[in-house]
């Protein structure tokens, strides 16, 4: 493929990834040579079977885990040489993760789950706040006529159809920045 986007540096770059657990004598390979390019805006599913490495390999690319060999280049950007607090900010600021399991607060509300993170960036308050109206604007939108607002309903009172799709929708549809 040419054109304006063939020079693009892909977002998240693997390059023949190994990740190998050792206890004792023991040895698990997690993931075996793992190559992956993501785009920016493209939009992936890690699908397999139980122990077939789709959480080391989530773990990796979202600057949980290193690698035991490879290269995982992040917006062209080799992670194995940025100590803990970088890897922080790329993960408060770059990167963000809707959850299988959703790990949602009980006792807070929709929209105040989704917006937790908002409260540790470094964007600053104006910026936090703005992303906050953002967010309820987005449930009220999407929501309206159907009872009760999903964003002010405490995940515990949700279905689980609406837990999960009302959650994913809105992460979808917060602005990056």
């Amino acid at each position: 493929m040419h054109g304006a986007n063939s020079m693009a540096v892909p977002l998240i770059e693997l390059k023949h990834i190994t990740r190998i657990y050792r206890v004792g004598e023991s040895e698990l390979r997690a993931l075996d040579d793992v190559s992956l390019s993501i785009e920016a805006g493209e939009f992936v599913a890690i699908m397999g079977s139980p122990g077939s490495g789709k959480s080391t390999l989530m773990n990796v690319c979202g600057c949980l885990d290193q690698p035991t060999s490879g290269q995982y280049l992040f917006e062209g950007m080799d992670i194995a040489h940025l100590d803990e607090p970088a890897l922080a900010r790329i993960r408060g600021e770059r990167l963000g993760f809707v959850f299988q399991s959703f790990n949602l607060l009980p006792r807070t509300s929709a929209v105040e789950n989704v917006a937790l993170p908002l409260f540790y960036s470094p964007s600053g308050p104006s910026r936090r706040s703005e992303r906050l109206q953002r967010a309820r604007a987005i449930f009220r939108e999407r929501y309206r006529g159907r009872g009760r607002s999903v964003a002010t309903e405490k995940p515990a009172r949700l279905t689980p159809w609406r837990r999960g799709g009302s959650y994913r929708s809105l992460c979808a549809s917060l602005p990056d920045s």
